[in-house]
């Protein structure tokens, strides 16, 4: 909770210039969220993980947070559809 805490702060106050570094922050901070059970903060902080370059591993993460967060369908259907076109 701590290392989200900073992480949010340092969003506010400096966000990283470098991209994968900020892309890795959100990618930290969605995996703790995650392990939290704070569903919707872990998938803000996917989907902010993504915009910065989208990969196989950032969407199935998506989906599987989507999936926890018991999202409804046609929230998740979108994101399942992009992974099988993929």
């Amino acid at each position: 909770a701590k290392s989200n805490l900073a992480g949010n702060k340092l969003l506010k106050k400096a966000p990283p210039q470098d991209k994968p570094w900020l892309q890795q922050l959100h990618h930290s901070m969605a995996q703790n969220y995650s392990n939290l059970g704070q569903r919707a903060n872990a998938v803000n902080s996917w989907q902010a993980a993504r915009q910065l370059g989208d990969n196989e591993g950032l969407l199935r993460s998506l989906i599987n947070e989507l999936h926890a967060a018991q999202a409804k369908p046609n929230e998740l259907e979108p994101a399942v559809n992009e992974y099988n076109q993929k």
